[in-house]
């Protein structure tokens, strides 16, 4: 019994399976109408018809095919998907929405009311990178007066290149090249990680810093573990880098880096 896959039931199954069958009856009984009335109409001519054999069992033939069309035209096997995904389709492309469950599309047509977690997946709004730290280095901060952001430049070369490598190998974004520029592709939150990168620490080319590192594992973002990382071959040893949900990484953290990229207790 635990291995029976489970089937889910969309809100607007039950409705196209009492419409189906009530088509599927009309047609039925349509389609019994047709061949009797043309069937007793076939024999009261056939004796007075002068027709050959052949074209007599020809006009049999055409009204048993005629009848069996209309029957097999009344019952739709695929009419549970094509008829939501053929009303809903077009307005779901339209507003960007488009899914492919089927119970999706008939669900989504009666939601009042859309609930956003932290990560904007559900927004069209852009994500960006306000206020951040390195150990004990603080990369930017809101400015209280004006609210906006304030960069601070002073970061050494070394702090540089080490937040340019984790941002570059942890992500599975790309970089397109279309009309109107290069653009970053993938999820929020690692497109606005890239662009702080490309903005204040001097990030050029996603593919030329991960040609240059040697990713011996990649592990991609999970939401049961709330992180993602990359494990980087050095010349001295090995690196993880692993970018994720604030409590979640700095809960396993027992040092911190200082401003000369030295190892602290945390």
């Amino acid at each position: 019994m635990s291995c029976r896959p489970y089937e889910f039931h969309s809100p607007f199954e039950p409705h196209l399976q009492n419409f189906m069958a009530r088509v599927t009856k009309f047609g039925s009984f349509s389609a019994l109408i047709l061949f009797t009335t043309l069937f007793i109409r076939f024999l009261i001519i056939l004796p007075h018809s002068s027709r050959s054999s052949l074209d007599k069992a020809s006009i049999f033939v055409s009204i048993l095919l005629i009848s069996l069309a209309i029957w097999i035209s009344s019952s739709p096997g695929n009419f549970l998907s094509s008829f939501p995904l053929a009303s809903v389709y077009t307005k779901m492309w339209n507003d960007g929405i488009l899914m492919k469950p089927q119970q999706s599309c008939e669900t989504v047509g009666n939601i009042t009311t859309i609930c956003l977690n932290i990560t904007g997946t559900l927004t069209s709004l852009e994500t960006t990178v306000v206020a951040g730290r390195f150990g004990s280095t603080e990369l930017c901060k809101i400015d209280s007066a004006t609210g906006r952001s304030l960069w601070k430049p002073e970061i050494k070369p070394t702090l540089r290149q080490a937040l340019i490598e984790a941002l570059s190998t942890t992500s599975s974004a790309y970089q397109s090249d279309g009309h109107m520029g290069n653009s970053i592709i993938g999820s929020k939150i690692e497109v606005a990680l890239l662009r702080f990168a490309e903005a204040h620490l001097g990030l050029q080319s996603l593919e030329e810093v991960r040609s240059n590192v040697e990713i011996l594992h990649r592990m991609a973002f999970s939401p049961s573990r709330q992180y993602s990382g990359a494990i980087v071959k050095r010349s001295n040893g090995y690196r993880l880098y692993i970018i994720g949900a604030a409590e979640t990484v700095l809960g396993w953290c027992e040092t911190e880096i200082n401003d000369e990229f030295e190892q602290t207790p945390y």
